[in-house]
């Protein structure tokens, strides 16, 4: 691994390692897709967890206010969404596993995008 591959943060002790992998096309079910969605959502919640564990206390809270504030931000900042998209503009959006199994599902599926930009 080179140094122009590792891209480190401002914020310590957090580092990011991206790598581009070309992928020209693939065949997953959708028990791939769920795992691939709660890998996804696990690295994400982990990542808010250290974020908001660095925050500093406001006096002015109780002990129980303080840890509901650090579960809100979690909850609500820290959540992946899904937006799945069908070949005839159908759109399903959801920031949970159950989307997957909802009534309104595209079939077929066209395309799968996972976020955590819109929780910020």
């Amino acid at each position: 691994m080179t140094n122009d591959s590792l891209k480190t943060s401002k914020r310590r002790p957090v580092a990011w390692y991206e790598e581009v992998i070309p992928v020209r096309g693939c065949k997953l079910s959708m028990g791939n897709i769920k795992d691939f969605y709660r890998d996804l959502s696990a690295i994400n919640r982990k990542f808010g967890e250290q974020v908001i564990s660095g925050l500093p206390r406001n006096d002015a809270m109780s002990d129980e206010e303080w840890n509901s504030h650090k579960s809100t931000l979690l909850d609500d900042a820290f959540c992946l969404t899904i937006t799945i998209n069908g070949i005839r503009d159908q759109k399903l959006y959801g920031e949970s596993l159950e989307i997957f199994d909802d009534i309104e599902l595209p079939k077929p599926i066209e395309s799968i995008f996972f976020t955590n930009n819109n929780s910020f």
